[in-house]
């Protein structure tokens, strides 16, 4: 079997539980026997909501309500930790080292938080003002795992089961991809075995996120699915803007905000409320301020905000749209690309993505990943070349430098058929109407060297931002490329206007700055769009003016056209 599940109801704390025990102070203590859990009751606030299974009769004798078993500690309101390490003594310093060198975060300063601590509510005043309906959907909140630190682990649960609706929560369904640390093992099941609404389901090797997470869609029982990665902290109300959207739109998957907890010292910081984006270059996930486009689409600002892309850790979807939209990739190693071909998938193929900023998860953003250690660089280039495969159509040859090599990334036939059946439009459609921003280099409708009626070339002589442009012998210039933004670009620079002057110069492309929009008209003029000026030579024949258009020599530029640019087609679903 590649799962087993853990679910034993009757097993609840005894005489025979090593480990934990009540003190006549009403608190949970470890005793010497297993000093590594003294969290491992910490949680008295969601007994209240979420009831102890029958046999814990110890538990229910012990606590009552309201009552807060530990102890106030570091870290509560999103307050930074700060640990030196050069003030621990030796063994202190081993520790520490210790956690870091298995979770790549400080997993010592984490153990010196309440896993039930208090976080801020980053909500704007209409989403904390919004009403929502009596009659949403109930959620299976699935957690997968593999040797997440205890600590982080349980505060990933019990802020879930403290600030969830009850009635909202079917189950929350733990997937542990085949840990091999000790609290991991029997210290976890006999946690799980304490709340009712907590299941646990063990891979039985190694299996990586893809099918951990199917593994827990299929012991779901609720109609909506919620993935959550298993180092977060959910906010007050995160859950029921989330299940709102989904049963205004079922045909979607919903991430909350993406709030940011420090993985060196668990400070949380408000996000600003970017979108996800496609970085074509490495067919993988970035985050991208939200278009002047996309925020146009908004009447409120508690409204949801479309997004190309979603960073996949933590979203929701309809069990049964899930599923019939094919899951996943299963030839996705580990981890990474299931997000991009799932994001795809949704867009192309009749569904959407997006971000609600009435719901906050916070969530440990890592340097690097613990669990891609020395494999890293392959799986991630594997992943993302299945998934330009299928999904890119034909320009997936501005991301491969050679043909797919269906030996070294394995068959995507079936994924291929998947989307024939699914009568989904193609990666074109997707730039006119889901993410025309996307830059994808070498794909502009004209590239090369611009050229002067005079034979010479647009060069930039300077690193400073604010230095002009100027003209000089072509052998020093640089290409320049016309995107489908209208940007004129090369790598990460975009001709604009100085503000004072009237010299070209380039600056940071950005789409929120419309000094950058221009248009080649008719192969001869380089027209701004916002003044309605044109590109003028100089008379000293060294800098490049904004003039009135005249049509005389020293406004007209020769720009090769891009033979391997892909002019839009009639989408043919």
């Amino acid at each position: 079997m590649l799962i087993e599940t853990v679910d034993d109801r009757g097993r609840g704390l005894n005489q025979d539980t090593n480990g934990i025990r009540p003190d006549d102070k009403n608190e949970f203590l470890a005793d010497d026997r297993d000093p590594d859990i003294g969290n491992f009751a910490d949680h008295g606030q969601i007994l209240d909501h979420y009831e102890v299974t029958p046999g814990n009769a110890i538990i229910k004798k012990a606590i009552k309500p309201g009552v807060r078993f530990d102890p106030p500690k570091l870290g509560e309101g999103g307050r930074a930790v700060k640990i030196v390490p050069t003030e621990l003594d030796e063994i202190e310093r081993a520790k520490f080292d210790e956690g870091w060198k298995n979770h790549e975060y400080n997993e010592y300063g984490s153990q010196q938080i309440s896993t039930q601590r208090e976080i801020p509510d980053f909500r704007n005043r209409k989403c904390k003002e919004k009403q929502h309906s009596e009659s949403l959907p109930k959620a299976s909140i699935i957690i997968c795992f593999y040797n997440e630190a205890w600590s982080v682990l349980l505060r990933t649960i019990h802020s879930v089961l403290t600030r969830s609706p009850p009635h909202l929560v079917a189950e929350v369904i733990l997937v542990d991809d085949y840990s091999d640390m000790a609290l991991m093992k029997k210290p976890l099941e006999e946690y799980v075995s304490r709340i009712a609404k907590l299941r646990l389901i063990r891979m039985t090797k190694r299996s990586g996120l893809v099918r951990a997470r199917l593994a827990g869609v299929s012991e779901a029982t609720g109609p909506v699915l919620l993935f959550l990665d298993s180092h977060v902290e959910c906010a007050e109300g995160w859950l029921e803007p989330l299940l709102e959207a989904i049963a205004d739109h079922p045909k979607a998957a919903v991430t909350p905000e993406i709030d940011v907890i420090d993985d060196k010292t668990f400070a949380i910081q408000a996000s600003v409320g970017n979108i996800g984006v496609l970085e074509f270059k490495s067919f993988s996930f970035d985050w991208a301020p939200i278009t002047p486009r996309l925020r146009r689409l908004r009447n409120s600002i508690a409204d949801a905000v479309m997004s190309p892309t979603m960073a996949g850790g933590l979203f929701a979807i309809r069990k049964d749209f899930f599923i019939d939209m094919g899951t996943y990739d299963v030839g996705l190693e580990l981890w990474g690309g299931e997000n991009i071909e799932l994001s795809l998938k949704l867009w192309l193929c009749g569904g959407g993505i997006l971000i609600h900023p009435c719901s906050r998860v916070a969530h440990i953003f890592r340097e690097s990943s613990p669990y891609l250690k020395g494999d890293k660089s392959n799986v991630l280039v594997k992943n993302s070349a299945r998934v330009a495969q299928v999904w890119a159509d034909e320009y997936r040859n501005f991301f491969f430098k050679e043909p797919y090599d269906e030996e070294k990334y394995g068959s995507v036939a079936e994924r291929q058929e998947l989307r024939a059946k699914l009568n989904c439009h193609t990666f074109g459609w997707y730039l006119d109407h889901v993410y025309p921003e996307m830059y994808i280099k070498g794909s502009g409708k004209y590239l090369g060297l611009i050229q002067s009626k005079s034979g010479k070339c647009i060069h930039r002589p300077s690193s400073d931002p604010d230095s002009p442009l100027t003209l000089s012998d072509c052998r020093k210039a640089l290409p320049w490329e016309f995107t489908r933004m209208n940007e004129i670009r090369s790598s990460t620079l975009c001709f604009d206007r100085h503000q004072q002057d009237q010299f070209l110069i380039s600056q940071t492309c950005t789409l929120d700055n419309s000094t950058q929009y221009f248009q080649y008209v008719k192969n001869e003029l380089i027209y701004h769009l916002p003044t309605k000026s044109c590109l003028t030579e100089s008379s000293d024949g060294f800098y490049i003016t904004f003039q009135p258009c005249t049509l005389a020599n020293n406004q007209l530029w020769k720009w090769p056209n891009n033979l391997n640019y892909i002019s839009t087609v009639k989408d043919s679903r």
